[in-house]
């Protein structure tokens, strides 16, 4: 099953997500110099992220505020882009706020694509309602007129 998402050739590097600084600038780069901050996707049939270096295409990648760690950075990636495509693309969800109204349930919420999902939503004319566990966190700028509700109820002992 998970034959043809394997690599071709060993040794293999795997990862895709990365965050780090710019150390060398291929031809044709623009958008960014030496000593830049950023944060990129890799191809998953390539991998390399686990490298000391690594090679990005400039479309894949995007500047790190330097507040942000880099381990941080690095998980944005896949799971923002994930997170991403399901409430544009799947969703329809305008991230400009300029579509119609929509009600949204976003499940595992309190998950790593979840709790994106959540603020991306919140950036669309969109009513989020956002299944998680018990254990629930809020991200307050993410939680403003966000319903959560949870998958499990506390025992009450009779």
């Amino acid at each position: 099953m998970l034959h043809p998402l394997l690599p071709r050739k060993f040794p293999f590097i795997p990862a895709s997500d990365v965050a780090g600084d710019v150390v060398k600038v291929g031809p044709g780069v623009t958008n960014y110099k030496v000593g830049d901050k950023v944060v990129s996707l890799l191809h998953h049939f390539t991998g390399g992220g686990l490298a000391e270096y690594a090679v990005a295409k400039e479309n894949l990648t995007v500047a790190r505020p330097p507040e942000i760690p880099v381990a941080e950075a690095a998980g944005l990636p896949m799971a923002g882009l994930t997170a991403h495509q399901a409430v544009t693309h799947r969703a329809g969800v305008k991230l400009d706020g300029s579509g119609q109204q929509l009600n949204l349930l976003i499940t595992a919420a309190s998950g790593g694509i979840g709790h994106y999902a959540v603020q991306l939503a919140k950036l669309g004319n969109t009513h989020v309602t956002a299944l998680v566990g018990l254990v629930i966190w809020i991200l307050s700028k993410a939680s403003e007129q966000t319903r959560f509700l949870t998958t499990k109820l506390p025992t009450v002992q009779l």
